[in-house]
């Protein structure tokens, strides 16, 4: 008897049970993940391996690494007390990793592995919600192996996790309380636990109090016992108010500085535009997948995919709201995309019916069509920190304990230099923080600095540039490093006490662009190996002198 093609697939497919899928995706996705890992955040710096996060993320770890030691959750040790950091419970968690025995070049791993298993855990959650939101809970062929492969090649699973974000927590925590309350709704019977441990968001990250409230919303859309819902909602409220709590003791704020920093002083006018920009790059990325979710939903007449899809577009008023994202990708909707891809993955069920032919070449499109849009890049080489950390570790070893660097990516460099270090953009500095938005600078987080405060009366020893002044001396480069979101780093080569204090001195520490003070005691470490004369008349009307080489 001829069996044709797609029914032969499908019976060998059929075979392997949804269980076997997870396991063999869960077991794909942290060989690659740590792959990447290994290839992407390290390198070997004078024969040692070193390992790092993004750099926002070394942020949190510096925040984490004082408070192991004692310090406090602070930035400096012996420096003001400023919450430069959004994500509390992670920090908390850095801190722990910080009381392990591990030098500063390991750190990094056992927060890079945590989250590659809480990668595996969200593809085993997500196979759980598309059985539950499966008619009868019966899935279609093929569905799951397309929804966790599709899922664990995303850019919003893969690189979160392997950048150290806690992002990848707050997905697991939002997936296993929203199959949570489903469950609820079917029993008819809502638990206070669901609701407490949804305060968990609001703790981990600041915004996670939205995705709480969504999944309070949802609950007393779906389940029948309304008032305990109501009741049981403000449960949702005990931890983040303690978070506050500790907050308003330690920090003397309600809301972190990275708030004040990229919430006020910034006109709602002013951040529709770029929210709206960032929106739409998140929809040309996930629109083809957001649309048969849609139609999915809608055709199914599921009440609880029809919830579910219509959560996201609360999140897509927030991410235009706060005036989008300083990372690529869809950071807001990571914790909602398994459960817009799991209805989308449903979809071609309904688009074919039982026409198994179409139902596989339609199933094959979403996929190619997520992998391709938004699919995340497991072969490039190391990221851009690997120059910065380098560049730390080096003035670890030169710089004296007790001078200072003022830096605009605030995280891998003073982590790994371990000196006091200054923030030129804010997040770790109240004073900058609190200042207006600079017009024409569409990047949040990036819009705000103050020199004259910064260079005049902090004085820092030196100023870290990931700029080179050749690209602010070449006429064809420099115009796009005096606007935009690089606008404070190439402004600061035009500011005047720059040039008279700084900018006469060069050390190029590791291919970094190093400024050492005038009258600063890291004029005779930093300036004197292979120093010459400058002779470009572009530098030089810089303010530029001398440059000194320690390659």
């Amino acid at each position: 008897m001829n069996i044709p093609l797609f029914e032969r697939a499908r019976i060998f497919f059929d075979r392997i049970s949804t269980r076997q899928w997870v396991a063999l995706a869960c077991v794909s996705l942290c060989v690659l993940y740590g792959l990447a890992i290994f290839h992407q955040q390290s390198a070997v710096f004078d024969g040692q391996r070193v390992f790092w996060l993004q750099d926002d993320m070394m942020i949190s770890m510096r925040y984490g690494q004082n408070l192991a030691r004692g310090n406090g959750l602070v930035w400096n040790p012996g420096g003001d007390r400023v919450e430069g950091y959004s994500n509390f419970g992670w920090v908390l968690l850095m801190a722990a990793v910080h009381l392990l025995p591990l030098p500063a070049a390991l750190t990094s791993l056992p927060v890079m592995a945590l989250n590659v298993a809480l990668a595996a855990l969200i593809l085993a959650l997500a196979a759980r919600l598309m059985r539950k939101l499966s008619p009868g809970g019966i899935l279609p062929p093929l569905a799951v192996p397309a929804l966790l492969s599709a899922l664990a090649l995303s850019y919003d699973l893969a690189r979160w996790a392997i950048i150290g974000l806690e992002t990848t927590l707050q997905t697991v925590i939002f997936l296993w309380l929203l199959l949570r309350v489903l469950e609820e709704a079917e029993a008819r019977h809502p638990r206070p636990p669901t609701f407490l441990l949804a305060g968990m968001m609001g703790v981990v990250r600041v915004d996670g109090l939205l995705l709480a409230g969504l999944l309070w919303l949802l609950a007393l859309a779906l389940n029948p016992q309304k008032k305990q819902v109501i009741l049981f909602g403000l449960l949702a409220l005990i931890l983040p108010l303690v978070n506050i709590g500790f907050r308003l003791w330690y920090y003397g704020q309600p809301l972190p500085n990275t708030y004040t920093l990229k919430m006020t002083g910034w006109p709602l006018a002013e951040r529709l535009l770029p929210g709206l920009k960032y929106v739409a790059r998140v929809l040309r990325s996930y629109g083809l997948v957001w649309a048969l979710a849609g139609w999915m939903a809608w055709r199914s007449r599921d009440r609880r995919a029809r919830l579910l899809w219509v959560l996201g577009l609360a999140l897509f008023g927030y991410a235009v709201y706060v005036g989008g994202d300083d990372f690529g990708g869809a950071r807001f909707f990571a914790p909602w995309l398994p459960a817009l891809l799991v209805m989308a993955f449903l979809a071609p069920g309904w688009l074919a019916g039982r026409r198994m032919g179409w139902y596989f070449a339609s199933l094959a499109a979403a996929w190619l069509a997520l992998v391709g849009l938004a699919g995340f890049n497991f072969f490039q080489g190391v990221t851009a920190e690997a120059s910065v950390v380098r560049a730390g570790l080096a003035l670890r070893q030169i710089m004296g304990s007790e001078s200072s660097i003022a830096v605009f990516p605030a995280g891998a460099l003073p982590y790994f230099a371990e000196r006091p270090a200054v923030d030129l953009l804010g997040k770790n500095d109240a004073y900058i923080a609190g200042l207006p938005a600079l017009p024409g600078i569409d990047k949040p987080g990036h819009n705000k600095y103050d020199f004259d405060y910064s260079l005049g009366e902090l004085q820092p020893d030196v100023i870290v540039s990931v700029v080179s002044p050749a690209w602010i001396a070449d006429p064809t480069l420099r115009d796009q490093f005096l606007r935009g979101e690089h606008t404070a780093q190439g402004q600061i080569f035009l500011f005047p006490q720059f040039q008279n204090r700084y900018a006469p001195s060069l050390a190029i520490i590791e291919g970094m662009s190093v400024f050492v003070r005038a009258d600063s005691p890291e004029q005779s470490r930093l300036m004197t190996s292979r120093c010459e004369a400058v002779e470009d008349p572009a530098l030089i009307a810089l303010g530029m002198k001398t440059i000194c080489r320690r390659e």
